[in-house]
């Protein structure tokens, strides 16, 4: 939720107030939870005696060990990188017409994408029914048909809406079924386990954001959902042939 509704404080505060109160703001929050989590989160006692540097590099050794989580790791890095491009360039393409939105319209954007919660509930439901496999296969599904209608419709309000809320509840509920799978791996090396998965993931979202302006700079938002698409396909193509 807090990914979602940033947007649409930050596309109000920046609109009125501009783009530099919008990093003050964040600074501030930052700041204040800073301080609250000093304060009031518990002092547990770590049961892993390794020093720092060691419990880092020991995660390579989870990288090499584990077939799961390296494919836990690509597929979602896949997703995310064409996600963050998806939200990194959807501001320049409603900038400009047909739309000309102003930030604080473009920030509701983040509104639609809330969808993406009902995502994650329904598949927290559906995981120990069904199994993280199929349900990563419908995600990445949702995902690639949400890019292909953003692409078709993509000068229609209505098209770019359906288009994000397909992409959203793909990427949540796709979220949730693969911390699934990793988490069941090793429950001594949780903490390892989630940090080697959210380095993936997040190296993706910055790969893909980088990419993705740069498409829109180059050609248009119809090339940016193509390359969402295609990265997403080729995801879902190693997730089917290479089943554990």
């Amino acid at each position: 939720m807090g990914i979602l509704i940033s947007r649409v404080i930050s596309g109000s505060i920046g609109e009125q107030l501009g783009w530099r109160a919008v990093f003050i703001m964040s600074g501030v929050i930052s700041a204040c939870f800073g301080l609250l989590l000093y304060r009031f989160l518990p002092h547990n006692k770590p049961t892993n005696t390794l020093p720092y540097f060691r419990l880092i590099t020991s995660m390579w050794g989870l990288v090499k060990q584990h077939t799961i989580l390296r494919q836990s790791a690509l597929i979602g890095a896949l997703w995310f990188a064409a996600f963050n491009a998806m939200w990194a360039t959807l501001a320049l393409h409603v900038s400009k017409p047909p739309f000309s939105y102003d930030a604080q319209q473009i920030g509701l954007f983040g509104i639609i994408a809330m969808s993406g919660i009902v995502g994650a509930k329904l598949s927290g439901k559906w995981v120990p029914k069904f199994g993280s496999y199929r349900i990563l296969i419908v995600s990445m599904t949702l995902i690639i048909v949400g890019f292909i209608i953003a692409a078709l419709f993509a000068d229609r309000l209505w098209g770019l809406a359906l288009g994000i809320i397909l992409i959203d509840l793909g990427v949540f509920s796709g979220q949730v079924a693969n911390q699934v799978r990793i988490f069941s791996i090793d429950p001594a090396a949780q903490s390892r386990i989630n940090a080697v998965y959210m380095l993936f993931y997040y190296s993706g979202a910055t790969l893909g954001s980088a990419i993705g302006v740069k498409i829109i700079s180059q050609f248009n938002w119809f090339f940016v959902c193509v390359f969402c698409a295609a990265i997403t396909g080729l995801g879902l193509l190693y997730h089917c042939f290479k089943r554990n």
